[in-house]
């Protein structure tokens, strides 16, 4: 398990699936800037699944390694 510390500048929340996205989408207010990260939370409803489902766990987006940095390497090891 790695803990990270991730920034997310100016993110996009979002509400629908965004499978097979490579690059950032770009920000609603015309500016031709794109947003450096998007942001799924938890119990958000998914628009367009058709079952009604909800996002299981939070979810955090970067497309540029250079927003992470990994703080911790945690190993669990299972009791026996």
């Amino acid at each position: 398990l790695i803990l990270a510390r991730v920034l997310v500048g100016d993110p996009m929340h979002t509400d629908a699936s965004r499978k097979k996205e490579r690059v950032p989408p770009m920000c609603s207010d015309g500016s031709g800037r794109r947003y450096n990260s998007v942001i799924a939370l938890k119990g958000t409803k998914i628009k367009g699944s058709g079952t009604g489902r909800v996002q299981q766990h939070s979810e955090i987006i970067v497309y540029d390694r250079r927003q992470t940095y990994p703080e911790f390497i945690v190993m669990l090891k299972e009791r026996s």
